[in-house]
């Protein structure tokens, strides 16, 4: 408040410089007036102008932000969480549906793999076994 006091005292200290100015020049005081507030802009544009330029005003806006998501939090605490958790809540739920999907189709996979293994070498653990090798060393013979 005590800001806005002073930047009003001081543009209005400047207009009434310019007007003293033009007054001199031999321009009636209404005249004047409304020249050097054409010139030099109105002051409710001014502060505004001013304001925006300010660097706090970022800040100020920011922490509005976060003591109403405060607020909000402290008031319905669930409701909150649920609500800024939602968007995550369908990543993760697509993520897992496939991630069981991938493993899915890597079991498949392991699968297919070891039935071709095994039917590429039933034939000759076949032959192996009827030239007298024992079926309990079959895995040696695999691997």
């Amino acid at each position: 408040m005590r800001r806005d006091d002073e930047l009003d005292k001081e543009l209005r200290f400047h207009i009434e410089t310019r007007v003293d100015d033009l007054v001199a020049s031999g321009i009636t005081l209404d005249e004047a007036r409304r020249q050097a507030r054409l010139e030099l802009g109105g002051i409710t544009q001014t502060k505004e102008a001013i304001a925006d330029q300010n660097s706090w005003r970022f800040l100020d806006g920011s922490l509005s932000d976060l003591r109403l998501a405060i607020r909000s939090l402290r008031r319905t605490p669930i409701f909150t969480l649920r609500r800024s958790l939602a968007p995550n809540r369908f990543n993760m739920r697509m993520l897992a549906m496939f991630s069981g999907l991938a493993l899915t189709l890597a079991g498949i996979g392991v699968y297919g793999l070891t039935t071709y293994a095994v039917a590429q070498r039933t034939r000759e653990l076949g032959i192996r076994v009827s030239l007298g090798r024992a079926l309990a060393n079959w895995c040696e013979d695999c691997c």
